[in-house]
């Protein structure tokens, strides 16, 4: 059940700019803006968002900052909630001071993802959206981007709204078949009908499913392992594919000891690769301890890059 608090945030980067944005969300947002701002507000409430300039003041009637509110009203925002967006000044001493006063007045610091969380709970997004946002917010690359806001699209909750209809009409029927054979307002549903109409709901879902393996790919990337007897060019590639000294090269066997770590964008995808260490028998300590490492980088790695020297008879 969603608190019935009213919550805020800096929602722009903590650092001083030209423009910062404040939001307050929540049943008491109207009475907190009315403490702070020295105009008087529209008239509540209002169909459409009323953008209006004024001043924060403080409770000496002091100003701290010229700016502009974006006022959206219950249920027209996006968190469900009353809604005030403060733009001000972006330096970080004044978005403190304004923060401040918006506490004083009966406003709780807003927690990671709360807003979103809000707007779950009042029904504007289901969990999917909620989770496509986050996606939206954190991805490394524009492809993964692009994913996100397609989760985040009408058309994707759509077919699965249509899945769950379909699905739940079949049980409904087969329902009604067991409990009141006798009834003719229902379709007869022979098992062999229900199981085909299970089956084109399974290849729709397993579209759905791979689409969501796509998207973690770009979204959370790939662990690749580049692995391989002692000089055999493990980190080399490394080098040649970061076009920087990453790793150490020479001529001696079992430069590499350790792992070696480094991102990679590959058309999108966020690679970390995996520099390991020569696999081989070998009596020293060091080197055993690098090559069970190498064999643990195996093991977490989702694609594995096997070197061989082709110049060895």
């Amino acid at each position: 059940m969603l608190d019935k608090k009213t919550i805020t945030s800096l929602v722009t980067v903590p650092i001083t700019q030209n423009i910062a944005l404040i939001r307050i969300s929540g049943t008491q947002t109207y009475q907190i803006v009315t403490k702070i701002f020295d105009r008087p507000l529209p008239e509540y409430p209002q169909k459409k968002p009323q953008l209006i300039f004024g001043k924060i003041i403080n409770s000496k009637k002091e100003i701290i900052d010229e700016v502009l509110l974006l006022c959206f009203y219950k249920p027209r925002s996006f968190t469900g909630e009353d809604v005030v967006e403060i733009s001000c000044h972006g330096n970080l001493f004044i978005v403190n001071q304004i923060l401040k006063l918006v506490l004083e007045n009966g406003a709780e610091l807003a927690k990671e993802g709360e807003f979103t969380k809000q707007a779950f709970f009042n029904g504007k997004l289901n969990l999917i959206q909620a989770n496509a946002i986050n996606d939206l917010i954190r991805a490394p690359s524009l492809p993964a981007a692009k994913l996100a806001l397609h989760n985040l699209s009408p058309e994707t909750q759509k077919k699965l709204e249509t899945i769950e209809n379909e699905l739940l009409e079949i049980i409904a029927n087969v329902k009604v078949n067991i409990d009141y054979p006798e009834y003719d307002g229902v379709e007869y549903l022979t098992g062999k009908a229900a199981l085909s109409r299970l089956n084109k709901l399974l290849e729709k879902l397993e579209i759905i499913r791979k689409s969501g393996q796509k998207s973690r790919v770009y979204q959370e990337g790939l662990k690749v392992a580049i692995v391989g007897k002692p000089n055999v060019g493990k980190s080399t590639l490394l080098n040649s594919l970061l076009q920087e000294e990453k790793a150490i090269v020479s001529p001696i066997a079992g430069t590499t000891r350790d792992i070696v770590e480094a991102r990679y964008n590959l058309n999108g995808i966020p690679l970390t690769l995996l520099d390991t260490a020569g696999i081989h028998e070998t009596q020293d300590i060091v080197e055993k301890i690098g090559v069970k490492r190498s064999y643990q980088a195996l093991e977490k790695a989702e694609i594995i890059f096997f070197l061989v020297d082709n110049s060895c008879p």
